[in-house]
Formats: structure tokens, C-alpha cells, sequence
């Protein structure tokens, strides 16, 4: 046996002799007690098992809305009065702006005008069409003559209907000039302001309050030393 053999024996004998004494039972403790004596040694045991295991992982990123909705003025003109600001919870017939309305009054104004002549003129176009329709039942009148008052009832009656229409148009872009949201939300961007002129287009934009994503970069998070070489 060469010296090393020699000294790795020693070793083994000192840590299993160590080892003896520590768990040899003390006079006084469980096994001593249990009649084992210094015959008898206290060990640890444990329960090995399997069970899932989760990474903790810890993530950072930003809450987003899942979708927003721009909302904007149909007509141009200047911005007469804004009545909201970045961050206002606003209904959905809430007023947000309004543009000046003096255009689209005087269309209307103009509208309801034409439509009065044309009444006036389909009443008098009526009345002879009348006339004419009595006449020639007595023959007093030309055919002629009866079928131009009967074609003349008729234009009026399509430039009444015309007339009409003109004025719901003009009424249509008279309400125009206020910007309703539409939808509940929050007001998240404006891009135009009192006395501005605008063009038909976006003005403000809107978030739903309670339809929101969280988003962040898992990638960057799991594996931060990964990279992408181009």
C-alpha cells in the first residue's frame, strides 16, 4: 500500500467514525428512550415525489384599448366651440364640437324657400289643371290645352318632391355641424382646436372605458439574451 492509498483509508475511516458518533442516540433522546440504546441511529427521511413546476416570470408592458374609434366632422368649417379634453368619459349623444353654422343655416334657409314657391306654384298649377278638367267636359277647351295644365300639374308636383328633399338635405348637414360621439368611451386624442378650419375628417378619438388589452414582449422577457441575426 503506497502513501496514498494509505492516507484516502484514513480519510474514510475518520468520516464514517465522525459520522458514527452523530448519530449515535444520546441518553435521554427518542431512541435511547426506546430501549434501541447506542445501537440504535436517527436519521432524516423525506417524501420524493413528482408535481408541476411554473417559472415565476415577471412581465412589464402597457394597457392598451382593443380597439378606438376616430370620430370626425362630415362638413367643413371653422370650429365654433370644443366641449371636451384628452381623458373626459363622455356618453354616447354627447356633444363634442361644433362647427360655425352659418353656411348650413343659409342653405337651409334657401331650401325652405324654394320649397314655398314650388307649393305655390303646384297650388296654381292645380287649380287650372281644375279648370281645365271642367271645361272640357263641357267642351269650352282643347285637348290640347287640357293636356298641357295636366303636364304642367305634374313638373310642379316632382318640384315640390324636389323641394322637399332639398330641405331634409340641408337639415341633414345643418346637424352636421355638431360632432356627436356616437359611442360611449374616453376621449383620447384631439386634433384640432376653437377656431380652427377644418376639413370633413378626423377631430378627436375615442377608447372604450372597459375593453382594454394588456401588451408586452414575452419574447424579451423569457429570453432576454436572445437575439436575431439579419
Amino acid at each position: 500500500m503506497d502513501m496514498r492509498e494509505g492516507v484516502r483509508w484514513l480519510l474514510v475511516c475518520a468520516f464514517a467514525f465522525g459520522a458514527s458518533e452523530s448519530w449515535a442516540a444520546e441518553p435521554g433522546d427518542a431512541a435511547h428512550q426506546s430501549g434501541c440504546g447506542s445501537r440504535c441511529s436517527l436519521v432524516r427521511v423525506a417524501v420524493v415525489g413528482t408535481q408541476n413546476y411554473a417559472r415565476k416570470v415577471t412581465l412589464t408592458g402597457s394597457v392598451e384599448p382593443t380597439f378606438s374609434s376616430n370620430v370626425a366632422f362630415r362638413i367643413s368649417g371653422k370650429i365654433e366651440q370644443r366641449f371636451v379634453e384628452v381623458g373626459d368619459h363622455i356618453t354616447a349623444d354627447k356633444v363634442l364640437a361644433r362647427i360655425d353654422p352659418q353656411t348650413q343655416q343659409a342653405a337651409l334657409d334657401s331650401a325652405k324657400a324654394a320649397l314655398v314657391s314650388a307649393k305655390a306654384l303646384l297650388t296654381q298649377a292645380t287649380t287650372n289643371f281644375e279648370r281645365q278638367t271642367e271645361l272640357i267636359k263641357s267642351g269650352y277647351t282643347t285637348r290640347r290645352t287640357y293636356d298641357q295644365a295636366e303636364q304642367e300639374l305634374r313638373t310642379e308636383e316632382a318640384a315640390v318632391e324636389s323641394a322637399q328633399a332639398a330641405v331634409s338635405t340641408a337639415e341633414e348637414q345643418l346637424g352636421y355641424a355638431e360632432l356627436k360621439a356616437g359611442i360611449a368611451g374616453i376621449v383620447t386624442a384631439r386634433n384640432a382646436e376653437t377656431g380652427q378650419v377644418v376639413q370633413a375628417g378626423l377631430v378627436l378619438e375615442l377608447r372604450p372605458p372597459d375593453i382594454q388589452r394588456f401588451t408586452f414582449s414575452a419574447l424579451s422577457a423569457l429570453h432576454p439574451t436572445y437575439s436575431r441575426s439579419s
